[in-house]
């Protein structure tokens, strides 16, 4: 019986750093997971985009303080009309456009969806300023 005491004694004890070894084991890999920023992604699924894209990443140049985000270039097909272009800045619309597939278009749309982004992105850090100054007051 003593024995038995002994070992429930010793398992009550041990309990809590075991489970203070867990809760540290799942916080380093927490931290160990990679983070991945200042990527555009691809989504394009037609030559269309794809041209889209590479004009648009031939032009694009991230604002300063701007390289934590992430650009997203989406398409949906429509047989019809062309395709349909969609910008995202992390999960937000930016740009949208209807792309027909005369090379001349997909230069101009390109240059207009990198202006209309890189004016976003300055807007969207004035706003990120006047929250930091807000802050503070």
């Amino acid at each position: 019986m003593k024995y038995i005491f002994l070992i429930f004694l010793f398992f009550l004890l041990c309990n809590p750093l075991w489970s203070q070894e867990n809760e540290e084991k799942k916080a380093e890999k927490v931290i160990k997971e990679p983070t991945f920023y200042g990527f555009i992604l691809d989504r394009t699924k037609s030559k269309i985009g794809r041209d889209f894209f590479e004009n648009f990443s031939g032009l694009w140049e991230f604002p300063p303080g701007t390289e934590h985000l992430n650009i997203v270039i989406d398409e949906q097909s429509d047989p019809r009309w062309g395709s349909q272009i969609l910008i995202f800045v992390e999960d937000t619309l930016v740009y949208y456009t209807l792309l027909k597939p005369r090379s001349e278009d997909i230069d101009q749309k390109a240059e207009e969806a990198v202006q209309v982004v890189f004016n976003y992105l300055m807007d969207y850090l004035k706003y990120q300023k006047y929250l930091e100054e807000e802050k503070f007051m």
